[in-house]
């Protein structure tokens, strides 16, 4: 069974990227300019994947408008 956790702190985001692939991790965020909150749950799998995916992205931006970055 998964272990859920609510609102990781960063350090608890870092951490679970290095547990189990199928913990869930459970963030709970507010949308700019609402009083709602939402609740979204990962599992590190999923967190893993989806920041891979942002890296890739932010790197074709990079090589399509020829910024070098540091």
């Amino acid at each position: 069974m998964a272990t859920v956790s609510q609102t990781p702190a960063n350090d608890e985001v870092k951490t679970a990227t290095t547990a189990s692939p199928d913990k869930v991790v459970c963030e709970q965020s507010r949308t700019t300019g609402s009083f709602i909150k939402s609740k979204r749950c990962r599992t590190v799998a999923q967190i893993e994947e989806e920041r891979k995916d942002a890296q890739s992205a932010m790197q074709g931006i990079r090589s399509t408008t020829g910024s070098k970055g540091n």
